[in-house]
């Protein structure tokens, strides 16, 4: 079996060989997983010319102050300020290819093309949704079910029910979050929520699900002035309870510089961990407290991958005193590593190589989950909440024929790619999410 590389290193694919192909393959295939890809559809679209930068920016400009005080006669009064608020990101190109060898397309009884074909397209929309739910789990206005205000506090019980839709309607009217079609607001849920949802007696009562005009594929109905629309492509999120890590707290040596000052200061550390997608699921949530000395660095081994599990992720924090695990800020050391020995310094670097650099300024550490309860985040959303950007449409490149690296012509390749693209949250006001438990 041979494996494929393109050009530049980042993407590795395995072509269909001879050795994958049985005698006899049926014509017809076995059927895959379905997901479920909405966010890109509810999306505002921004085309961002070519020949502009990878960074780019939106401006809003702010609604104008009220006046206090009537206008004496004869006076205008003074000028009203205006003023305008900036969001800014940085594109990305995304994309994904595979190889099918010559033979293989010449003896398998169907199409190798045409299935690549349609596990591209599905890979492409699960790529893109993945992007745009990265982007909503960081938006700042959170609601939580049951009595919880945490979401450490949920409990297994404290599923979505009518009365917290009514209270995120209620601050989505207050904001003047814009609508979409119907004068509708809209829900991003997962499978487990939509059944609470169901299940819930006023909306049976009220018999909300009926043959509405449909948003996007997916979509369940509307319900407190909410289109709720359903999706497997969002994560849940547990606690894997202790992370098991022995954290020593050795004096820098070889080109290593320590972690800290000239004072004594004191380590918690977690790990996540990330699931088949890319989602980080699997909060590890026991903070393991280290000492460390003026000229110590931080030193432990990432274990073995539990489960699905494909990479972890690594937060720390060192600070000049001890401080409940809860009000700990934990910043992004490191993510997607393997397991291993990992060496976090003041310099990145250790005797034996390369490490981590300790830094203050990564992405914040979630909150873990209580133990044994699964939090389903729920996005929810009027039509300015979040924007995405790209150069181009999708294009789905094919090659066949003599090639630089094949010049026998023994495969061909499919693929598909989007090129400056990116999810961002451009107004915060008008959106968030809902972390709710769920009895499904």
């Amino acid at each position: 079996m041979a494996a494929f590389s393109n050009a530049s290193g980042g993407t590795t694919t395995t072509q269909l060989a001879n050795t994958t192909i049985d005698r006899y393959i049926p014509a017809r295939t076995l059927e895959v997983a379905k997901y479920t890809a909405v966010l890109y559809n509810l999306a505002r679209k921004e085309k961002i010319p070519k020949g502009e930068s990878n960074t780019f920016t939106f401006i809003k400009t702010n609604h104008l102050a009220l006046p206090t005080a009537p206008l004496a006669e004869a006076d205008s009064g003074n000028a009203t300020a205006m003023s305008t608020f900036r969001v800014s990101g940085v594109t990305e190109p995304w994309g994904a290819w595979v190889a099918i060898s010559s033979l293989g397309a010449y003896i398998a009884r169907d199409s190798p093309a045409e299935r690549a074909s349609q596990r591209l397209g599905v890979n492409a929309a699960r790529t893109i949704d993945r992007e745009g739910v990265r982007q909503l789990l960081s938006g700042t206005n959170v609601f939580f079910g049951g009595s919880a205000n945490t979401r450490a506090g949920l409990g297994a019980n404290d599923v979505i029910t009518t009365a917290l839709m009514r209270k995120v309607r209620a601050r989505m009217k207050r904001t003047g979050a814009p609508f979409y079609e119907g004068n509708k607001h809209v829900i991003v849920c997962g499978p487990e929520v939509a059944a609470d949802i169901m299940a819930d007696q006023t909306a049976v009562d009220a018999a909300v699900y009926q043959k509405y005009d449909v948003l996007t594929s997916g979509e369940q109905g509307m319900w407190m002035g909410f289109r709720i629309t359903e999706s497997n492509t969002i994560p849940s999120l547990t606690n894997g309870g202790a992370h098991g890590l022995t954290v020593t707290s050795p004096a820098a040596s070889g080109t290593e510089t320590a972690v800290n000052g000239a004072s004594t200061t004191y380590v918690d550390l977690m790990i996540t961990s990330n699931d088949a997608d890319g989602f980080e699921d699997v909060f590890y949530a026991l903070y393991g407290t280290t000492t460390l000395a003026s000229g110590d660095v931080v030193v432990f081994t990432l274990p073995a991958l539990p489960g699905t599990a494909t990479s972890w992720n690594v937060y720390m924090t060192a600070q000049a005193a001890t401080a409940a695990p809860e009000l700990v800020t934990l910043s992004l050391q490191g993510e997607r590593l393997a397991p291993g020995v990992i060496h976090i310094t003041g310099n990145g670097l250790t005797a034996a190589g390369t490490g981590l650099l300790a830094t203050t300024t990564g992405r914040i550490a979630g909150v873990p989950p209580a133990t044994g309860v699964t939090v389903h985040p729920v996005f929810f959303f009027g039509s300015e909440y979040f924007t995405c950007t790209e150069i181009g449409k999708i294009e789905t490149p094919r090659s066949k024929g003599p090639q630089k690296n094949d010049p026998l012509d023994r495969y061909e390749t499919i693929g598909w790619k989007i090129e400056g693209f990116r999810f961002l949250i451009t107004d915060h006001s008008f959106g968030g999410r809902m972390e709710v438990a769920s009895l499904n």
